[in-house]
This record gives C-alpha cells, structure tokens and sequence, in this order.
C-alpha cells in the first residue's frame, strides 16, 4: 500500500491544483486592473439553456445544455454597449501559466473549503484564508458596507 503523501501526488490531484492555481492568477491579474473596466467570470462548467424548446438529451434524459463561455460574449455583444470584449478559454490559460507552490497549497486549502460548504449544504458563500485559516464566508457579509477605494493615490 503506498503512503498517503505519494498517493496524493498522482497526476490527476496536479491537474486540479494547477487548475486553481491558474484561477488565482488570472484573478489577481483582473484585481489589478484600472478602474472603469468590468470584468466578469463565470465557472466554467455553467451551462445555459439557450433553446427553450428545443433541445438534445443524454442517455438519462437530461438536457444537453450550451457552453456559456460561447453563448455569453455573443449576447453582450447584441446589446452593443461593449467597446472591448475577450473571451479568454480557461483550458488554453491551465496549459501556458506555471503555478508557484505556495499558491497551490492556498488554493488547495480554498478547494477543500468549499467542496466540504457544499456537502454540508451552504449555498450563497465564498472562501477565502482568515488568519491563515480556510473560512466560509456568507455573501451578504461581504456586501452589508462599501468600501471606497481612492485610485489616483
């Protein structure tokens, strides 16, 4: 039988990290950004149900829903109030970013996190590290007070 630790490292779990790892990345990056700019992400295994009537089924009879990483840039374009807009797809990102390894194991923790919320059944929640514990956190906390925030110094 082989130890926990070296089972652990197997290349399947070394996806997942990578994976939120790259996430992560792309995040900080997007917190960066000059003020006036909107950014939006979407989890990308969301699906939408852009035939209402029509509509494929798997072997189960359930719907075969649409990507929405395809679906949404094309509705916010017919609104045309977009200037610019990127899709940017998160499988290309997971095979050019390099996670560091501090970062894996803090995204590691924040995956443990949430997947142990939703088993117990919390819905409307974030993670994220207080005082270097893994938290739940209720998104109306996070919404009760507006923090302003001075850009030009």
């Amino acid at each position: 039988m082989k130890p926990f630790l070296e089972h652990y490292n197997n290349n399947r779990f070394v996806e997942e990290d990578h994976r939120a790892s790259t996430h992560h990345m792309l995040k900080q990056r997007v917190m960066r950004m000059v003020s006036g700019m909107l950014s939006l992400w979407v989890v990308t295994v969301t699906r939408v149900d852009v035939q209402k009537h029509d509509f494929n089924a798997d072997a189960s009879d359930y719907k075969l829903l649409k990507d929405v990483g395809f679906w949404l840039p094309q509705s916010i374009k017919k609104l045309n109030m977009v200037k610019n807009l990127k899709y940017i797809d998160p499988t290309y990102m997971i095979r050019v970013v390099q996670p560091m390894h501090q970062t894996m194991f803090t995204d590691t923790l924040l995956a443990w996190s949430v997947v142990h919320g939703a088993i117990a059944g919390y819905t409307e929640y974030t993670s994220d590290l207080i005082n270097g514990r893994p938290t739940n956190i209720p998104y109306n906390r996070i919404t009760e007070k507006q923090n302003n925030v001075v850009i030009t110094g």
